[in-house]
């Protein structure tokens, strides 16, 4: 009986929130060097954001590669803005207004072959709106939990649509 209590009241807790909840896809071409190798590829991702400055994204990401293997990752991060600024110079590059919001992630990764992978990432150059989100230029470092080795990788244009959510 506990257990059933408590999922109904993780259930209705995680419920209250989805009204203000946004869910979004991105796309984004992406580059990795770690312990495998390095690929390049295309990264297709599912977002939920529970606050319109985006502030706790939580994205789950596959990585699909023209050369040997399809699939060649998943993962799971989630990701922050470190700051909010309306009035910035980068508003001259957008036909509308948009927030600078340089952000900061983490999550884990599984790439082909058995390897997994803690990722952190930076996104100096990421702006949103009500229904979009921008990353331009967004390396991330991975670290390799099985072989304890370092790598590297960057999004060159990461661009998010987001649909639903309280305004």
């Amino acid at each position: 009986m506990r257990r059933v209590l408590l999922f109904v009241f993780i259930t209705l807790s995680l419920v209250s929130f989805l009204p203000a909840a946004s869910f979004g896809y991105s796309l984004a071409p992406v580059g990795q060097v770690s312990g495998r190798g390095a690929y390049g590829g295309l990264t297709a991702s599912f977002i939920m954001s529970f606050d319109r400055n985006h502030a706790g994204d939580i994205e789950v990401a596959a990585d699909f590669t023209p050369y040997g293997t399809f699939f060649e990752s998943a993962k799971v991060q989630i990701s922050t803005p470190m700051l909010l600024m309306t009035d910035h110079v980068f508003n001259a590059l957008f036909p509308n207004p948009v927030v600078w919001s340089p952000r900061i992630g983490t999550g884990f990764q599984y790439r082909m072959g058995n390897e997994f992978n803690i990722l952190v990432s930076v996104s100096p150059f990421a702006f949103h709106d009500w229904s979009y989100s921008f990353e331009f230029f967004s390396p991330y470092i991975v670290k390799s939990l099985v072989d304890n080795d370092w790598g590297w990788g960057m999004y060159i244009m990461k661009f998010s649509c987001f649909f639903g959510g309280g305004r």
